[in-house]
């Protein structure tokens, strides 16, 4: 136990990960080994369990994660779909140890099967991800990565398209640069979303001075992209998140409209991994 809720810990040499089971088998820590860094966003140290349904906003905003069936709430065909999805707020079934961790759970909105395998392979986290459909009629679903960082002054955005690309969806439009914190203005949120698709090469993380926080996917099955920032304008917290999405954008009734949703027909299933990669060379600084 620990913050007085249970933790699944996945270790080697290098890192250590946090996995609270029954919180959506959110990631609550990556911690750089080496160092001590850590690099996930922290906000309290005890938590409230939440129940399927509630106000995302309303309980720990920290860590990673899942959004599925849908980021914003909508009701389509009659079926209410929660703040930020189901999965976040539901506990998962889990097994595991130091080495590899397993989670799955049936969602109760879809009714698809989702599981989870947690893993680390030298410096990078590895989470492997399987959603199956046993039921009789076709699912629709949109998942999104939402995993919020630290947002060190020393770090810098890293994504393979120019900033002025983004299309600004929140926040008050203004003249900073996007990709550094520095000129953020304070007590502030923003969303920004990729309107096309993102490339298939190129870096998609975080930069510092010795180290880069990269993510590694499958760009085809997760081919859209938004960006997170608040510098205080969301419940006083200071935090970015890049979100690689399977469809455009935020909520399940816009993905069903944009036509960019996960499509899974009876018996069929959807897989992908997802890596967190701490990277840096052996002089701790970053090969260029």
């Amino acid at each position: 136990m620990k913050k007085n809720i249970e933790v699944y810990v996945l270790e080697n040499k290098y890192l250590q990960v946090d996995i609270l089971k029954d919180f959506g088998a959110k990631i609550l820590s990556i911690v750089d080994k080496k160092d001590g860094e850590e690099f996930l966003f922290q906000s309290q140290s005890s938590y409230q369990v939440p129940k399927l349904g509630d106000d995302f906003s309303k309980y720990d905003t920290s860590g990673i994660d899942d959004c599925f069936p849908t980021i914003d709430s909508c009701e389509i065909k009659g079926i209410n779909y929660p703040d930020h999805g189901s999965l976040w707020s539901i506990p998962w079934e889990m097994t595991g140890n130091h080495q590899k961790v397993f989670a799955k759970i049936r969602d109760p909105i879809t009714k698809i099967e989702i599981e989870k395998i947690f893993s680390l392979k030298k410096q990078r986290l590895s989470i492997d991800y399987i959603f199956i459909n046993k039921e009789e009629e076709p699912k629709e679903f949109l998942w999104v990565f939402h995993g919020l960082f630290q947002m060190k002054p020393e770090y810098t955005l890293l994504f393979p398209f120019d900033e002025k690309d983004l299309l600004q969806i929140h926040g008050k439009p203004g003249e900073f640069s996007i990709k550094n914190p520095k000129e953020y203005p304070i007590n502030e949120s923003f969303k920004w979303y990729l309107p096309h698709k993102i490339p298939l090469k190129g870096e998609i993380g975080y930069q510092g001075p010795e180290k880069r926080i990269l993510f590694h996917y499958d760009r085809i099955k997760i081919p859209y992209l938004g960006l997170w920032v608040t510098t205080g304008g969301f419940k006083g917290e200071r935090n970015w998140a890049i979100e690689p999405s399977t469809g455009y954008y935020d909520s399940l009734k816009k993905v069903l409209e944009t036509d960019t949703q996960v499509h899974l027909s009876p018996q069929d299933s959807f897989t992908f991994t997802f890596e967190i990669e701490i990277k840096e060379d052996d002089n701790g600084r970053i090969k260029i």
